[in-house]
């Protein structure tokens, strides 16, 4: 009995810190002032905990792997809204990149979908008291984002549609982020950017019998569940989705393998055009 209380308290222990530690550090390989690439194309992966990869399917570590003549930075930090992108932007585009993908937004959509959800991004100090998470801030945060690249740097710009909250596509969460795609689809017709979507790809993964064993309401236990199941038993993100009864998703916010590799595969073909160039 004392020998499961010690390792029950040690795995809790060791939880709490990667969770209060580990989570709030930078990926690898984050951009910080200058960086030298050896003559290499450098891409800059910019978005939250989809792009950061310890919440979720590393695909930005998939892409190193598979492009190894590019030098590939993870911009990514967990639980970023737009607006605190734009804050970091300027030192994460001194890296001066020469490709740029963007994947940002799925944290604006969930602060909206309850008061709760709000709250806590402004506990973690990722909005103020006086910036309010709607969506003409959304639009107005990710034009800046755009605009603060194309004048600091002579990047080609991929952006990316936003994944599914939950897999009930009736979901207020993707009524959310439906109508923030669109507007990113939009945003790039009209600047005349690449855009990927990953979306609808996501969608066809889905299943029409998918039975979540969870709701949306439990999302919050589900992400620590899986960063215990992950990061403490290693497991891998699809294991934690059968676990969990989804197909794309352990938590219904993150990439699982599954979808994870389906970004990688977007972006990886996206910057093969531009290597030979």
């Amino acid at each position: 009995m004392l020998y499961f209380f010690i390792v029950f308290f040690s795995l809790t222990l060791y939880f709490l810190y990667f969770k209060k530690v580990v989570l709030q550090r930078p990926p690898f390989g984050y951009p910080e002032g200058e960086y030298s690439s050896s003559g290499k194309i450098k891409m800059l992966c910019l978005g939250d905990s989809n792009t950061h990869g310890n919440m979720s399917y590393d695909w930005v570590g998939q892409l190193r792997k598979e492009l190894p003549d590019i030098t590939i930075l993870n911009g990514g930090r967990n639980a970023d809204l737009t607006f605190t992108l734009l804050k970091r932007l300027e030192d994460n585009l001194k890296c001066n990149p020469d490709l740029v993908t963007l994947l940002i937004g799925t944290n604006d959509a969930n602060a909206r979908l309850n008061n709760q959800n709000e709250k806590r991004y402004r506990e973690l100090g990722k909005i103020t008291s006086e910036e309010m998470p709607d969506f003409e801030n959304f639009k107005k945060n990710y034009i800046s984002i755009i605009d603060k690249i194309q004048n600091d740097t002579k990047a080609k710009i991929a952006l990316i549609s936003l994944p599914l909250i939950t897999e009930d596509l009736n979901h207020p969460g993707n009524s959310i982020t439906e109508e923030y795609s669109r507007f990113i689809q939009e945003t790039a017709n009209q600047k005349n950017l690449d855009f990927l979507d990953f979306r609808t790809r996501q969608k066809q993964f889905l299943h029409e019998h998918s039975e979540p064993r969870w709701t949306y309401k439990n999302y919050r236990l589900m992400m620590d569940f899986a960063t215990l199941l992950r990061n403490v038993f290693r497991l891998d993100w699809d294991q934690i989705s059968r676990a969990a009864g989804t197909e794309t998703t352990p938590d219904f916010i993150h990439l699982n393998d599954t979808s994870g590799r389906e970004i990688a595969r977007l972006v990886s073909e996206w910057s093969r055009k531009y290597m030979t160039q």
